[in-house]
């Protein structure tokens, strides 16, 4: 583990090979700390904002004991986004042979971020980069990619990732607690939709 200053309040603990579920779990313990305001799980870090002098411990804690099992969401998807023909030609793939290769993928959560209720989600088999121009509106629902990364648009947004389908599934409500679906170390099932 490795620790830095972030700012005044704050530490930023880096962890080499650690779970989601490793890491939503001592986000949790680090939360009950009375000196800790709050903690944010990065994709291998844990960023903890003090009420006072920042205290590395909080970081030391033995949570094997409170590892829970993955929340697993099936989430259907229909393939039919604007850039899903140039990852095909990309892969080397058919339509067929995509939807194939998908429907039961399983994605995990690493955190959140981008916007409320945004997951970045960990296991993408196919990588392109991020869209050279960001599009100014991408739907609501809309699965996407970039790098090694996969994710839903929770709400209509600007956004620059390959858009490859969509889904109904309820990512953010705001009425819902926690509004968000998601969270870190949570396992995603696609279900294509043909």
């Amino acid at each position: 583990m490795q620790i830095a200053a972030a700012g005044d309040r704050g530490l930023l603990a880096t962890f080499d090979d650690a779970s989601p579920s490793l890491l939503r779990s001592l986000a949790a313990a680090v939360r009950r700390d009375a000196n800790v305001v709050a903690c944010v799980v990065g994709h291998e870090s844990l960023l903890a904002i003090f009420r006072g002098a920042p205290d590395a411990s909080v970081f030391e804690r033995d949570v094997s004991d409170e590892l829970t099992p993955a929340v697993v969401h099936r989430v259907a998807v229909t393939f039919d986004g604007a850039d899903l023909d140039e990852l095909l030609a990309h892969a080397a793939l058919t339509r067929d042979e995509f939807l194939t290769r998908v429907d039961g993928l399983e994605l995990t959560v690493r955190y959140l971020g981008f916007r409320a209720g945004f997951a970045y989600l960990d296991g993408w088999p196919w990588h392109l980069p991020r869209r050279p121009t960001s599009r100014t509106r991408v739907p609501r629902g809309t699965f996407a990619f970039a790098g090694a990364m996969a994710g839903f648009y929770p709400v209509d947004s600007p956004g620059g990732w390959n858009l490859l389908g969509r889904t109904d599934a309820p990512l953010w409500d705001a009425e819902r607690e926690p509004p968000n679906l998601f969270a870190p170390g949570d396992v995603v099932i696609i279900d294509a939709h043909r």
